[in-house]
């Protein structure tokens, strides 16, 4: 027998987000997203190298060296969404989203008196 928490979860991978994307195309979206990154393969191809053997089996510490990165980046894309789903409730409250509005419009307000300042 399933439990609520497997329930909720497979509930969540088969419903639909906002784009009318499901959770699992977004997740081949990003995935997609991430492999075409320059970054990454930069990356690998600068840093990677000062980490390897010069004798001995090379693919056994590229795969440790992989698995860790993959750790760490998980820990913190999990942190992120965490953070963020902790921020989006605490932003939703009317009078944060007021003040943060205000905040904006001066920065904003300022931003284009100093443009204007510096054309003349």
């Amino acid at each position: 027998m399933r439990s609520t928490g497997e329930d909720a979860f497979g509930a969540a991978l088969t419903s639909v987000l906002p784009g009318g994307k499901t959770p699992a195309a977004a997740f081949r979206a990003s995935l997609i997203s991430i492999a075409a990154n320059p970054k990454a393969a930069v990356f690998g191809l600068t840093i990677l190298p000062q980490f390897l053997p010069s004798h001995g089996p090379v693919l056994p510490t590229v795969i440790i060296l992989a698995a860790i990165q993959l750790v760490i980046d998980t820990l913190w894309c999990v942190g992120v969404v965490l953070a963020a789903d902790r921020a989006g409730a605490w932003l939703r409250r009317t009078e944060i989203r007021q003040r943060v509005e205000r905040a904006l419009a001066a920065i904003l307000i300022g931003l284009g008196l100093g443009l204007a300042a510096d054309a003349r």
